[in-house]
């Protein structure tokens, strides 16, 4: 009998463990890709979140302006407002626009509140029939809050 008879005889082909150059540069090259778009993605999500809160505190900052002077409106009478180019006048009180602020100024006592810093671009008030409009435009050079209001004056 031949010696090897009995048992299975098979041919090996040598070896072929792990990956060829071709194959790992392509493996690279998609998780690169990959691993950019989602770093692009990332950035350009925060940006826009950023871009968002700008607006928000524009939009808050108009509005608590707004809700201010409001109730000072709605406190006092026709006779004590008066309106000038960029003064309006609630006595015993003033909103003045200068520059890109806007102040706050009661005429009992000194100093002035900041109602808006360096964002102001529009304050146009205007007293009709014991109504009071008043068109307030906050920006903050890329993003604009832009509020019109109406308010009666108490008889």
């Amino acid at each position: 009998m031949h010696p090897r008879a009995g048992s299975l005889a098979t041919k090996t082909s040598p070896s072929r463990d792990g990956f060829s150059i071709t194959e790992l540069v392509a493996a690279m090259v998609s998780a690169s890709f990959l691993l950019i778009s989602v770093g692009l993605l990332l950035y350009y999500s925060s940006k826009g979140w950023q871009r968002s809160l700008q607006v928000v505190d524009l939009r808050r900052d108009a509005n608590a302006t707004l809700s201010l002077l409001a109730h000072q409106i709605r406190m006092t009478t026709y006779t004590n407002i008066t309106v000038s180019s960029n003064t309006l006048t609630i006595t015993p009180a003033s909103v003045q626009a200068s520059g890109n602020n806007l102040n706050y100024m009661p005429t009992a006592g000194t100093g002035q509140i900041a109602l808006v810093r360096g964002n102001l671009a529009t304050f146009v008030a205007g007293l009709t029939n014991g109504m009071v409009t008043i068109h307030l435009r906050l920006t903050n050079g890329s993003d604009a809050a832009e509020v019109y209001a109406a308010y009666k004056c108490r008889n």
